[in-house]
C-alpha cells in the first residue's frame, strides 16, 4: 500500500497511466481501515463512487453503484428471482416476498445516500453559521449503528462534532473540551487531527497559534506536497511573505490533488508586488475560476469565499461593480469564516457588504 502520492504516480507511471489527475493525498488515508478489505477491481468502483458522491450523485447512480459493487448484490438478485418466479408461476408468496426483500434493499440504499446527503448538509450548516441546523444533521447519523460506519467518515463526523464544539465555546476552553472529547482521533488519523488543531485557532481568530500549527505540520511532512502548501499559504496571509515566496519554489505541483492548484495560483497572486497589479488580478481571477469548479466539495466554498475576498479587494478600485458582484455570492460564507484582516478591509473598502 503507497503512503505518499509520489509514490501514487511511480506506481500508476510503471502500470502504464499518463496524464493522472490525484483527487486526493495517500497521507490521509491513516484514518481508513477498508483498504485491504477488498481487491483491487471493487477499490477502483469504491474510489470513483467517492468522488462522484463529492461533486453529487444521483439516487440512480448511487442504487447502481450500490447493486453493482456486490454491497446488495445477492439481495437483490434474490428479491428480483423471487418478484420474477411469483409474478411466472402466479405465486403470492414468491411474489410478496420478492418485493418485501427488494422494498428492503432499496430502504438500506436510500438511507445510505440519505447519510453521505447529511454529511454535505453538515458542512452546509457550517458554512452559513447555521450551528443549530448542522448539529441536528450531525444527530442524524445517531440513527446509524457506529461500528457500521466507515473508519474514515466517523473521522469526519468527530472532527466536524469537535469544531461545532469549539465554535459554541469561549476559546480558552474550546482546545480543552476538544482534547477532553476527541484526542482519540490522535491514534487514529493524527495529521487530520493536527489539522483540527490548526481550524480551531483560526476559528478564534489565533492566527499566530494557526500559523505556528501549520509549520509544526511541515516539519513533521517535510516531503508532503499539501503540508508545503499550507505553510506557503499560511505565511502568505499570516507570516512571512519571504518565506512564503520561498516556500512556493518546493510546491511540488505534480503530486498535489487537482482541487488544491487553484491555492497556488491564489498565493502567487498575493505573493505578487502591488506594482504588479495586471499580474496579480490575472492569478486571483484563475484561481477564483479554477475552485469554483469545486464548489459543491464540503469545505470549499468557504475556501472560495475567502479567495473571493481577496480578489474583490485587489479589483475594488479598478472596478468596483464587478469586484461587488465577484464578492455578493460568497458574502454570506466570508462573514462567518473570513479572517478578522481581511473583514476589516472589506469593511473600509467596500462598505456595500456591512
Amino acid at each position: 500500500m503507497v503512503n505518499s502520492n509520489a509514490q501514487v504516480l511511480e506506481k500508476l507511471t510503471k502500470e502504464g497511466f499518463i496524464n493522472i489527475e490525484l483527487y486526493g493525498d495517500a497521507i490521509f488515508s491513516g484514518g481508513r481501515n477498508d483498504k485491504n478489505l477488498f481487491n483491487k477491481k471493487v477499490l477502483e468502483k469504491k474510489a470513483k463512487h467517492e468522488i462522484d458522491m463529492l461533486y453529487g450523485r444521483s439516487l440512480f447512480k448511487h442504487t447502481l453503484f450500490s447493486i453493482q459493487s456486490n454491497e446488495n448484490l445477492f439481495s437483490f438478485f434474490s428479491g428480483l428471482v423471487g418478484l420474477i418466479l411469483g409474478v411466472i408461476l402466479n405465486n403470492t408468496w414468491l411474489l410478496s416476498g420478492g418485493i418485501i426483500v427488494l422494498i428492503f434493499v432499496f430502504s438500506l440504499i436510500t438511507m445510505a445516500y440519505k447519510m453521505s446527503g447529511n454529511v454535505g448538509q453538515i458542512y452546509e450548516s457550517i458554512d452559513y453559521g447555521y450551528w443549530d441546523k448542522a448539529e441536528k444533521f450531525l444527530n442524524n447519523f445517531h440513527n446509524y449503528e457506529k461500528e457500521k460506519l466507515p473508519q474514515y467518515l466517523k473521522v469526519l463526523l468527530d472532527k466536524n462534532r469537535a469544531l461545532l464544539l469549539a465554535i459554541r465555546n469561549h476559546p480558552e476552553v474550546a482546545l480543552q473540551k476538544v482534547e477532553e472529547k476527541y484526542g482519540f482521533l490522535k491514534d487514529i488519523a493524527p495529521l487530520e487531527y493536527m489539522i483540527l488543531i490548526s481550524e480551531i485557532y483560526y476559528i478564534n481568530g489565533e492566527y499566530k497559534e494557526f500559523l505556528k500549527q501549520m509549520n509544526d505540520i511541515y516539519e513533521q511532512y517535510p516531503d508532503n506536497a499539501i503540508s508545503i502548501l499550507n505553510i506557503t499559504y499560511a505565511e502568505t496571509l499570516y507570516g512571512d511573505k519571504d518565506r512564503a515566496k520561498m516556500l512556493l519554489h518546493k510546491v511540488k505541483i505534480e503530486e498535489l490533488p487537482i482541487y488544491t492548484l487553484p491555492i497556488v495560483d491564489f498565493t502567487r497572486g498575493l505573493l505578487i508586488q502591488e506594482d504588479n497589479a495586471n499580474k496579480k488580478l490575472e492569478y486571483l481571477q484563475k484561481s477564483l475560476m479554477g475552485i469554483e469548479k469545486f464548489k459543491n466539495v464540503p469545505v470549499f466554498p468557504r475556501i472560495i469565499a475567502i479567495i473571493a475576498g481577496y480578489y474583490a479587494i485587489a479589483l475594488h478600485d479598478n472596478n468596483y461593480e464587478k469586484a461587488k458582484n465577484i464578492l455578493d455570492p460568497y458574502w454570506g460564507i466570508l462573514k462567518i469564516h473570513g479572517n478578522k484582516m481581511l473583514l476589516e478591509d472589506i469593511d473600509r473598502k467596500m462598505p456595500y457588504f456591512k
